[in-house]
């Protein structure tokens, strides 16, 4: 198995932090961002994946590589410029392909999530359905930008995206794209230079008429685009209302390192503390991330702590 993760977003609606770090390397629950797709793809067999970097991409391997399943060997693909999840792809094709045969899966991931599906599953009723594309989704329709799909939930097909065809001759069920698409190797072939591959291959192979297969996983999926997000997940994975077969919840809510030093008249409410970080005395902490490195002098609540700054995070 083969597989795709993008990395090379810019991140821009979690600065200041991704100034600091790129987006997969920012630490959600102590381990880097992207570790978390690329654990659950090396729990589905994938050995071989092509991680497509951008900003502060010659940084990424020196916070991942350290953190890779047994046997999972990454190749970083720098971009000249951002080309978008079709171009993306499209750049990938040479180091995803070379080898690969006729039945091979390609599993594509965002980086910028948390999620594991039945990816098992989801490449048998690939494979069985003969689809060039098949996209995850979940039941649960919104407004929420990640794809406006509807799907023929008795054939297993994608049967309009975007409001396109405008007239459909069967009843169709709007979903939520997670952001994970498995691809047959012949849907390279119409992969755009640059561009979304939702808006240009997927519209060229509905409007060919070609298969399009959709798989409803409900396992827990959560976005951390915004620094909101991104708080607000961190703290659900520790304390475990998030669930990830990949991160192990503590009892109290709080996650601790264990090469952090807190001291003992500290109080922490709700927060995950990184690796290496110091917590000084007398400091009360509710609801904070503090990454791994940094110091912490003063008291703060609803905040991102890194090594160069305190992130204030308001209300949604």
């Amino acid at each position: 198995m083969r597989a795709m993760v993008f990395g090379a977003g810019l991140g821009t609606r979690l600065r200041p932090l991704t100034d600091e770090r790129a987006k997969p390397a920012v630490p959600v629950a102590n381990r880097a961002l992207a570790s978390l797709a690329l654990a659950h793809l090396g729990h589905a067999g994938a050995q071989q994946v092509v991680l497509n970097t951008f900003h502060l991409g010659a940084e990424l391997p020196a916070w991942i590589d350290a953190d890779l399943p047994e046997g999972m060997r990454v190749t970083y693909l720098q971009e000249p410029r951002l080309l978008g999840t079709g171009g993306g792809l499209r750049s990938a094709a040479s180091a995803l392909l070379d080898g690969a045969g006729d039945d091979e899966v390609i599993v594509v991931m965002n980086g910028d999530v948390v999620y594991a599906p039945d990816l098992t599953a989801a490449m048998a009723q690939h494979r069985a359905s003969g689809a060039i594309a098949t996209m995850i989704v979940r039941a649960t329709a919104g407004s929420d930008g990640h794809g406006a799909v509807e799907i023929d939930v008795e054939r297993g097909c994608v049967g309009r995206i975007h409001q396109l065809p405008a007239v459909v001759s069967r009843a169709l069920v709007p979903v939520t794209f997670t952001g994970v698409h498995l691809l047959s190797p012949r849907a390279f072939r119409d992969l755009p230079a640059e561009g979304c591959i939702v808006r240009s291959a997927y519209r060229r192979w509905m409007d060919s008429g070609l298969f399009i297969g959709a798989v409803v996983d409900e396992s827990p999926w959560r976005d951390l685009g915004t620094l909101r997000e991104y708080l607000d997940g961190n703290l659900e994975l520790a304390s475990g209302r998030l669930a990830s077969p990949y991160v192990t919840p503590s009892a109290t809510g709080t996650l601790i390192a264990p090469t952090a030093r807190v001291h003992a008249s500290a109080k922490l409410d709700a927060c995950v503390i990184g690796a290496g970080a110091i917590v000084d005395a007398g400091i009360t902490l509710e609801r904070v991330v503090v990454w791994d490195g940094a110091h912490v002098t003063a008291s703060a609540r609803d905040a991102i702590v890194t090594q160069r700054c305190v992130v204030p995070v308001g209300a949604v």
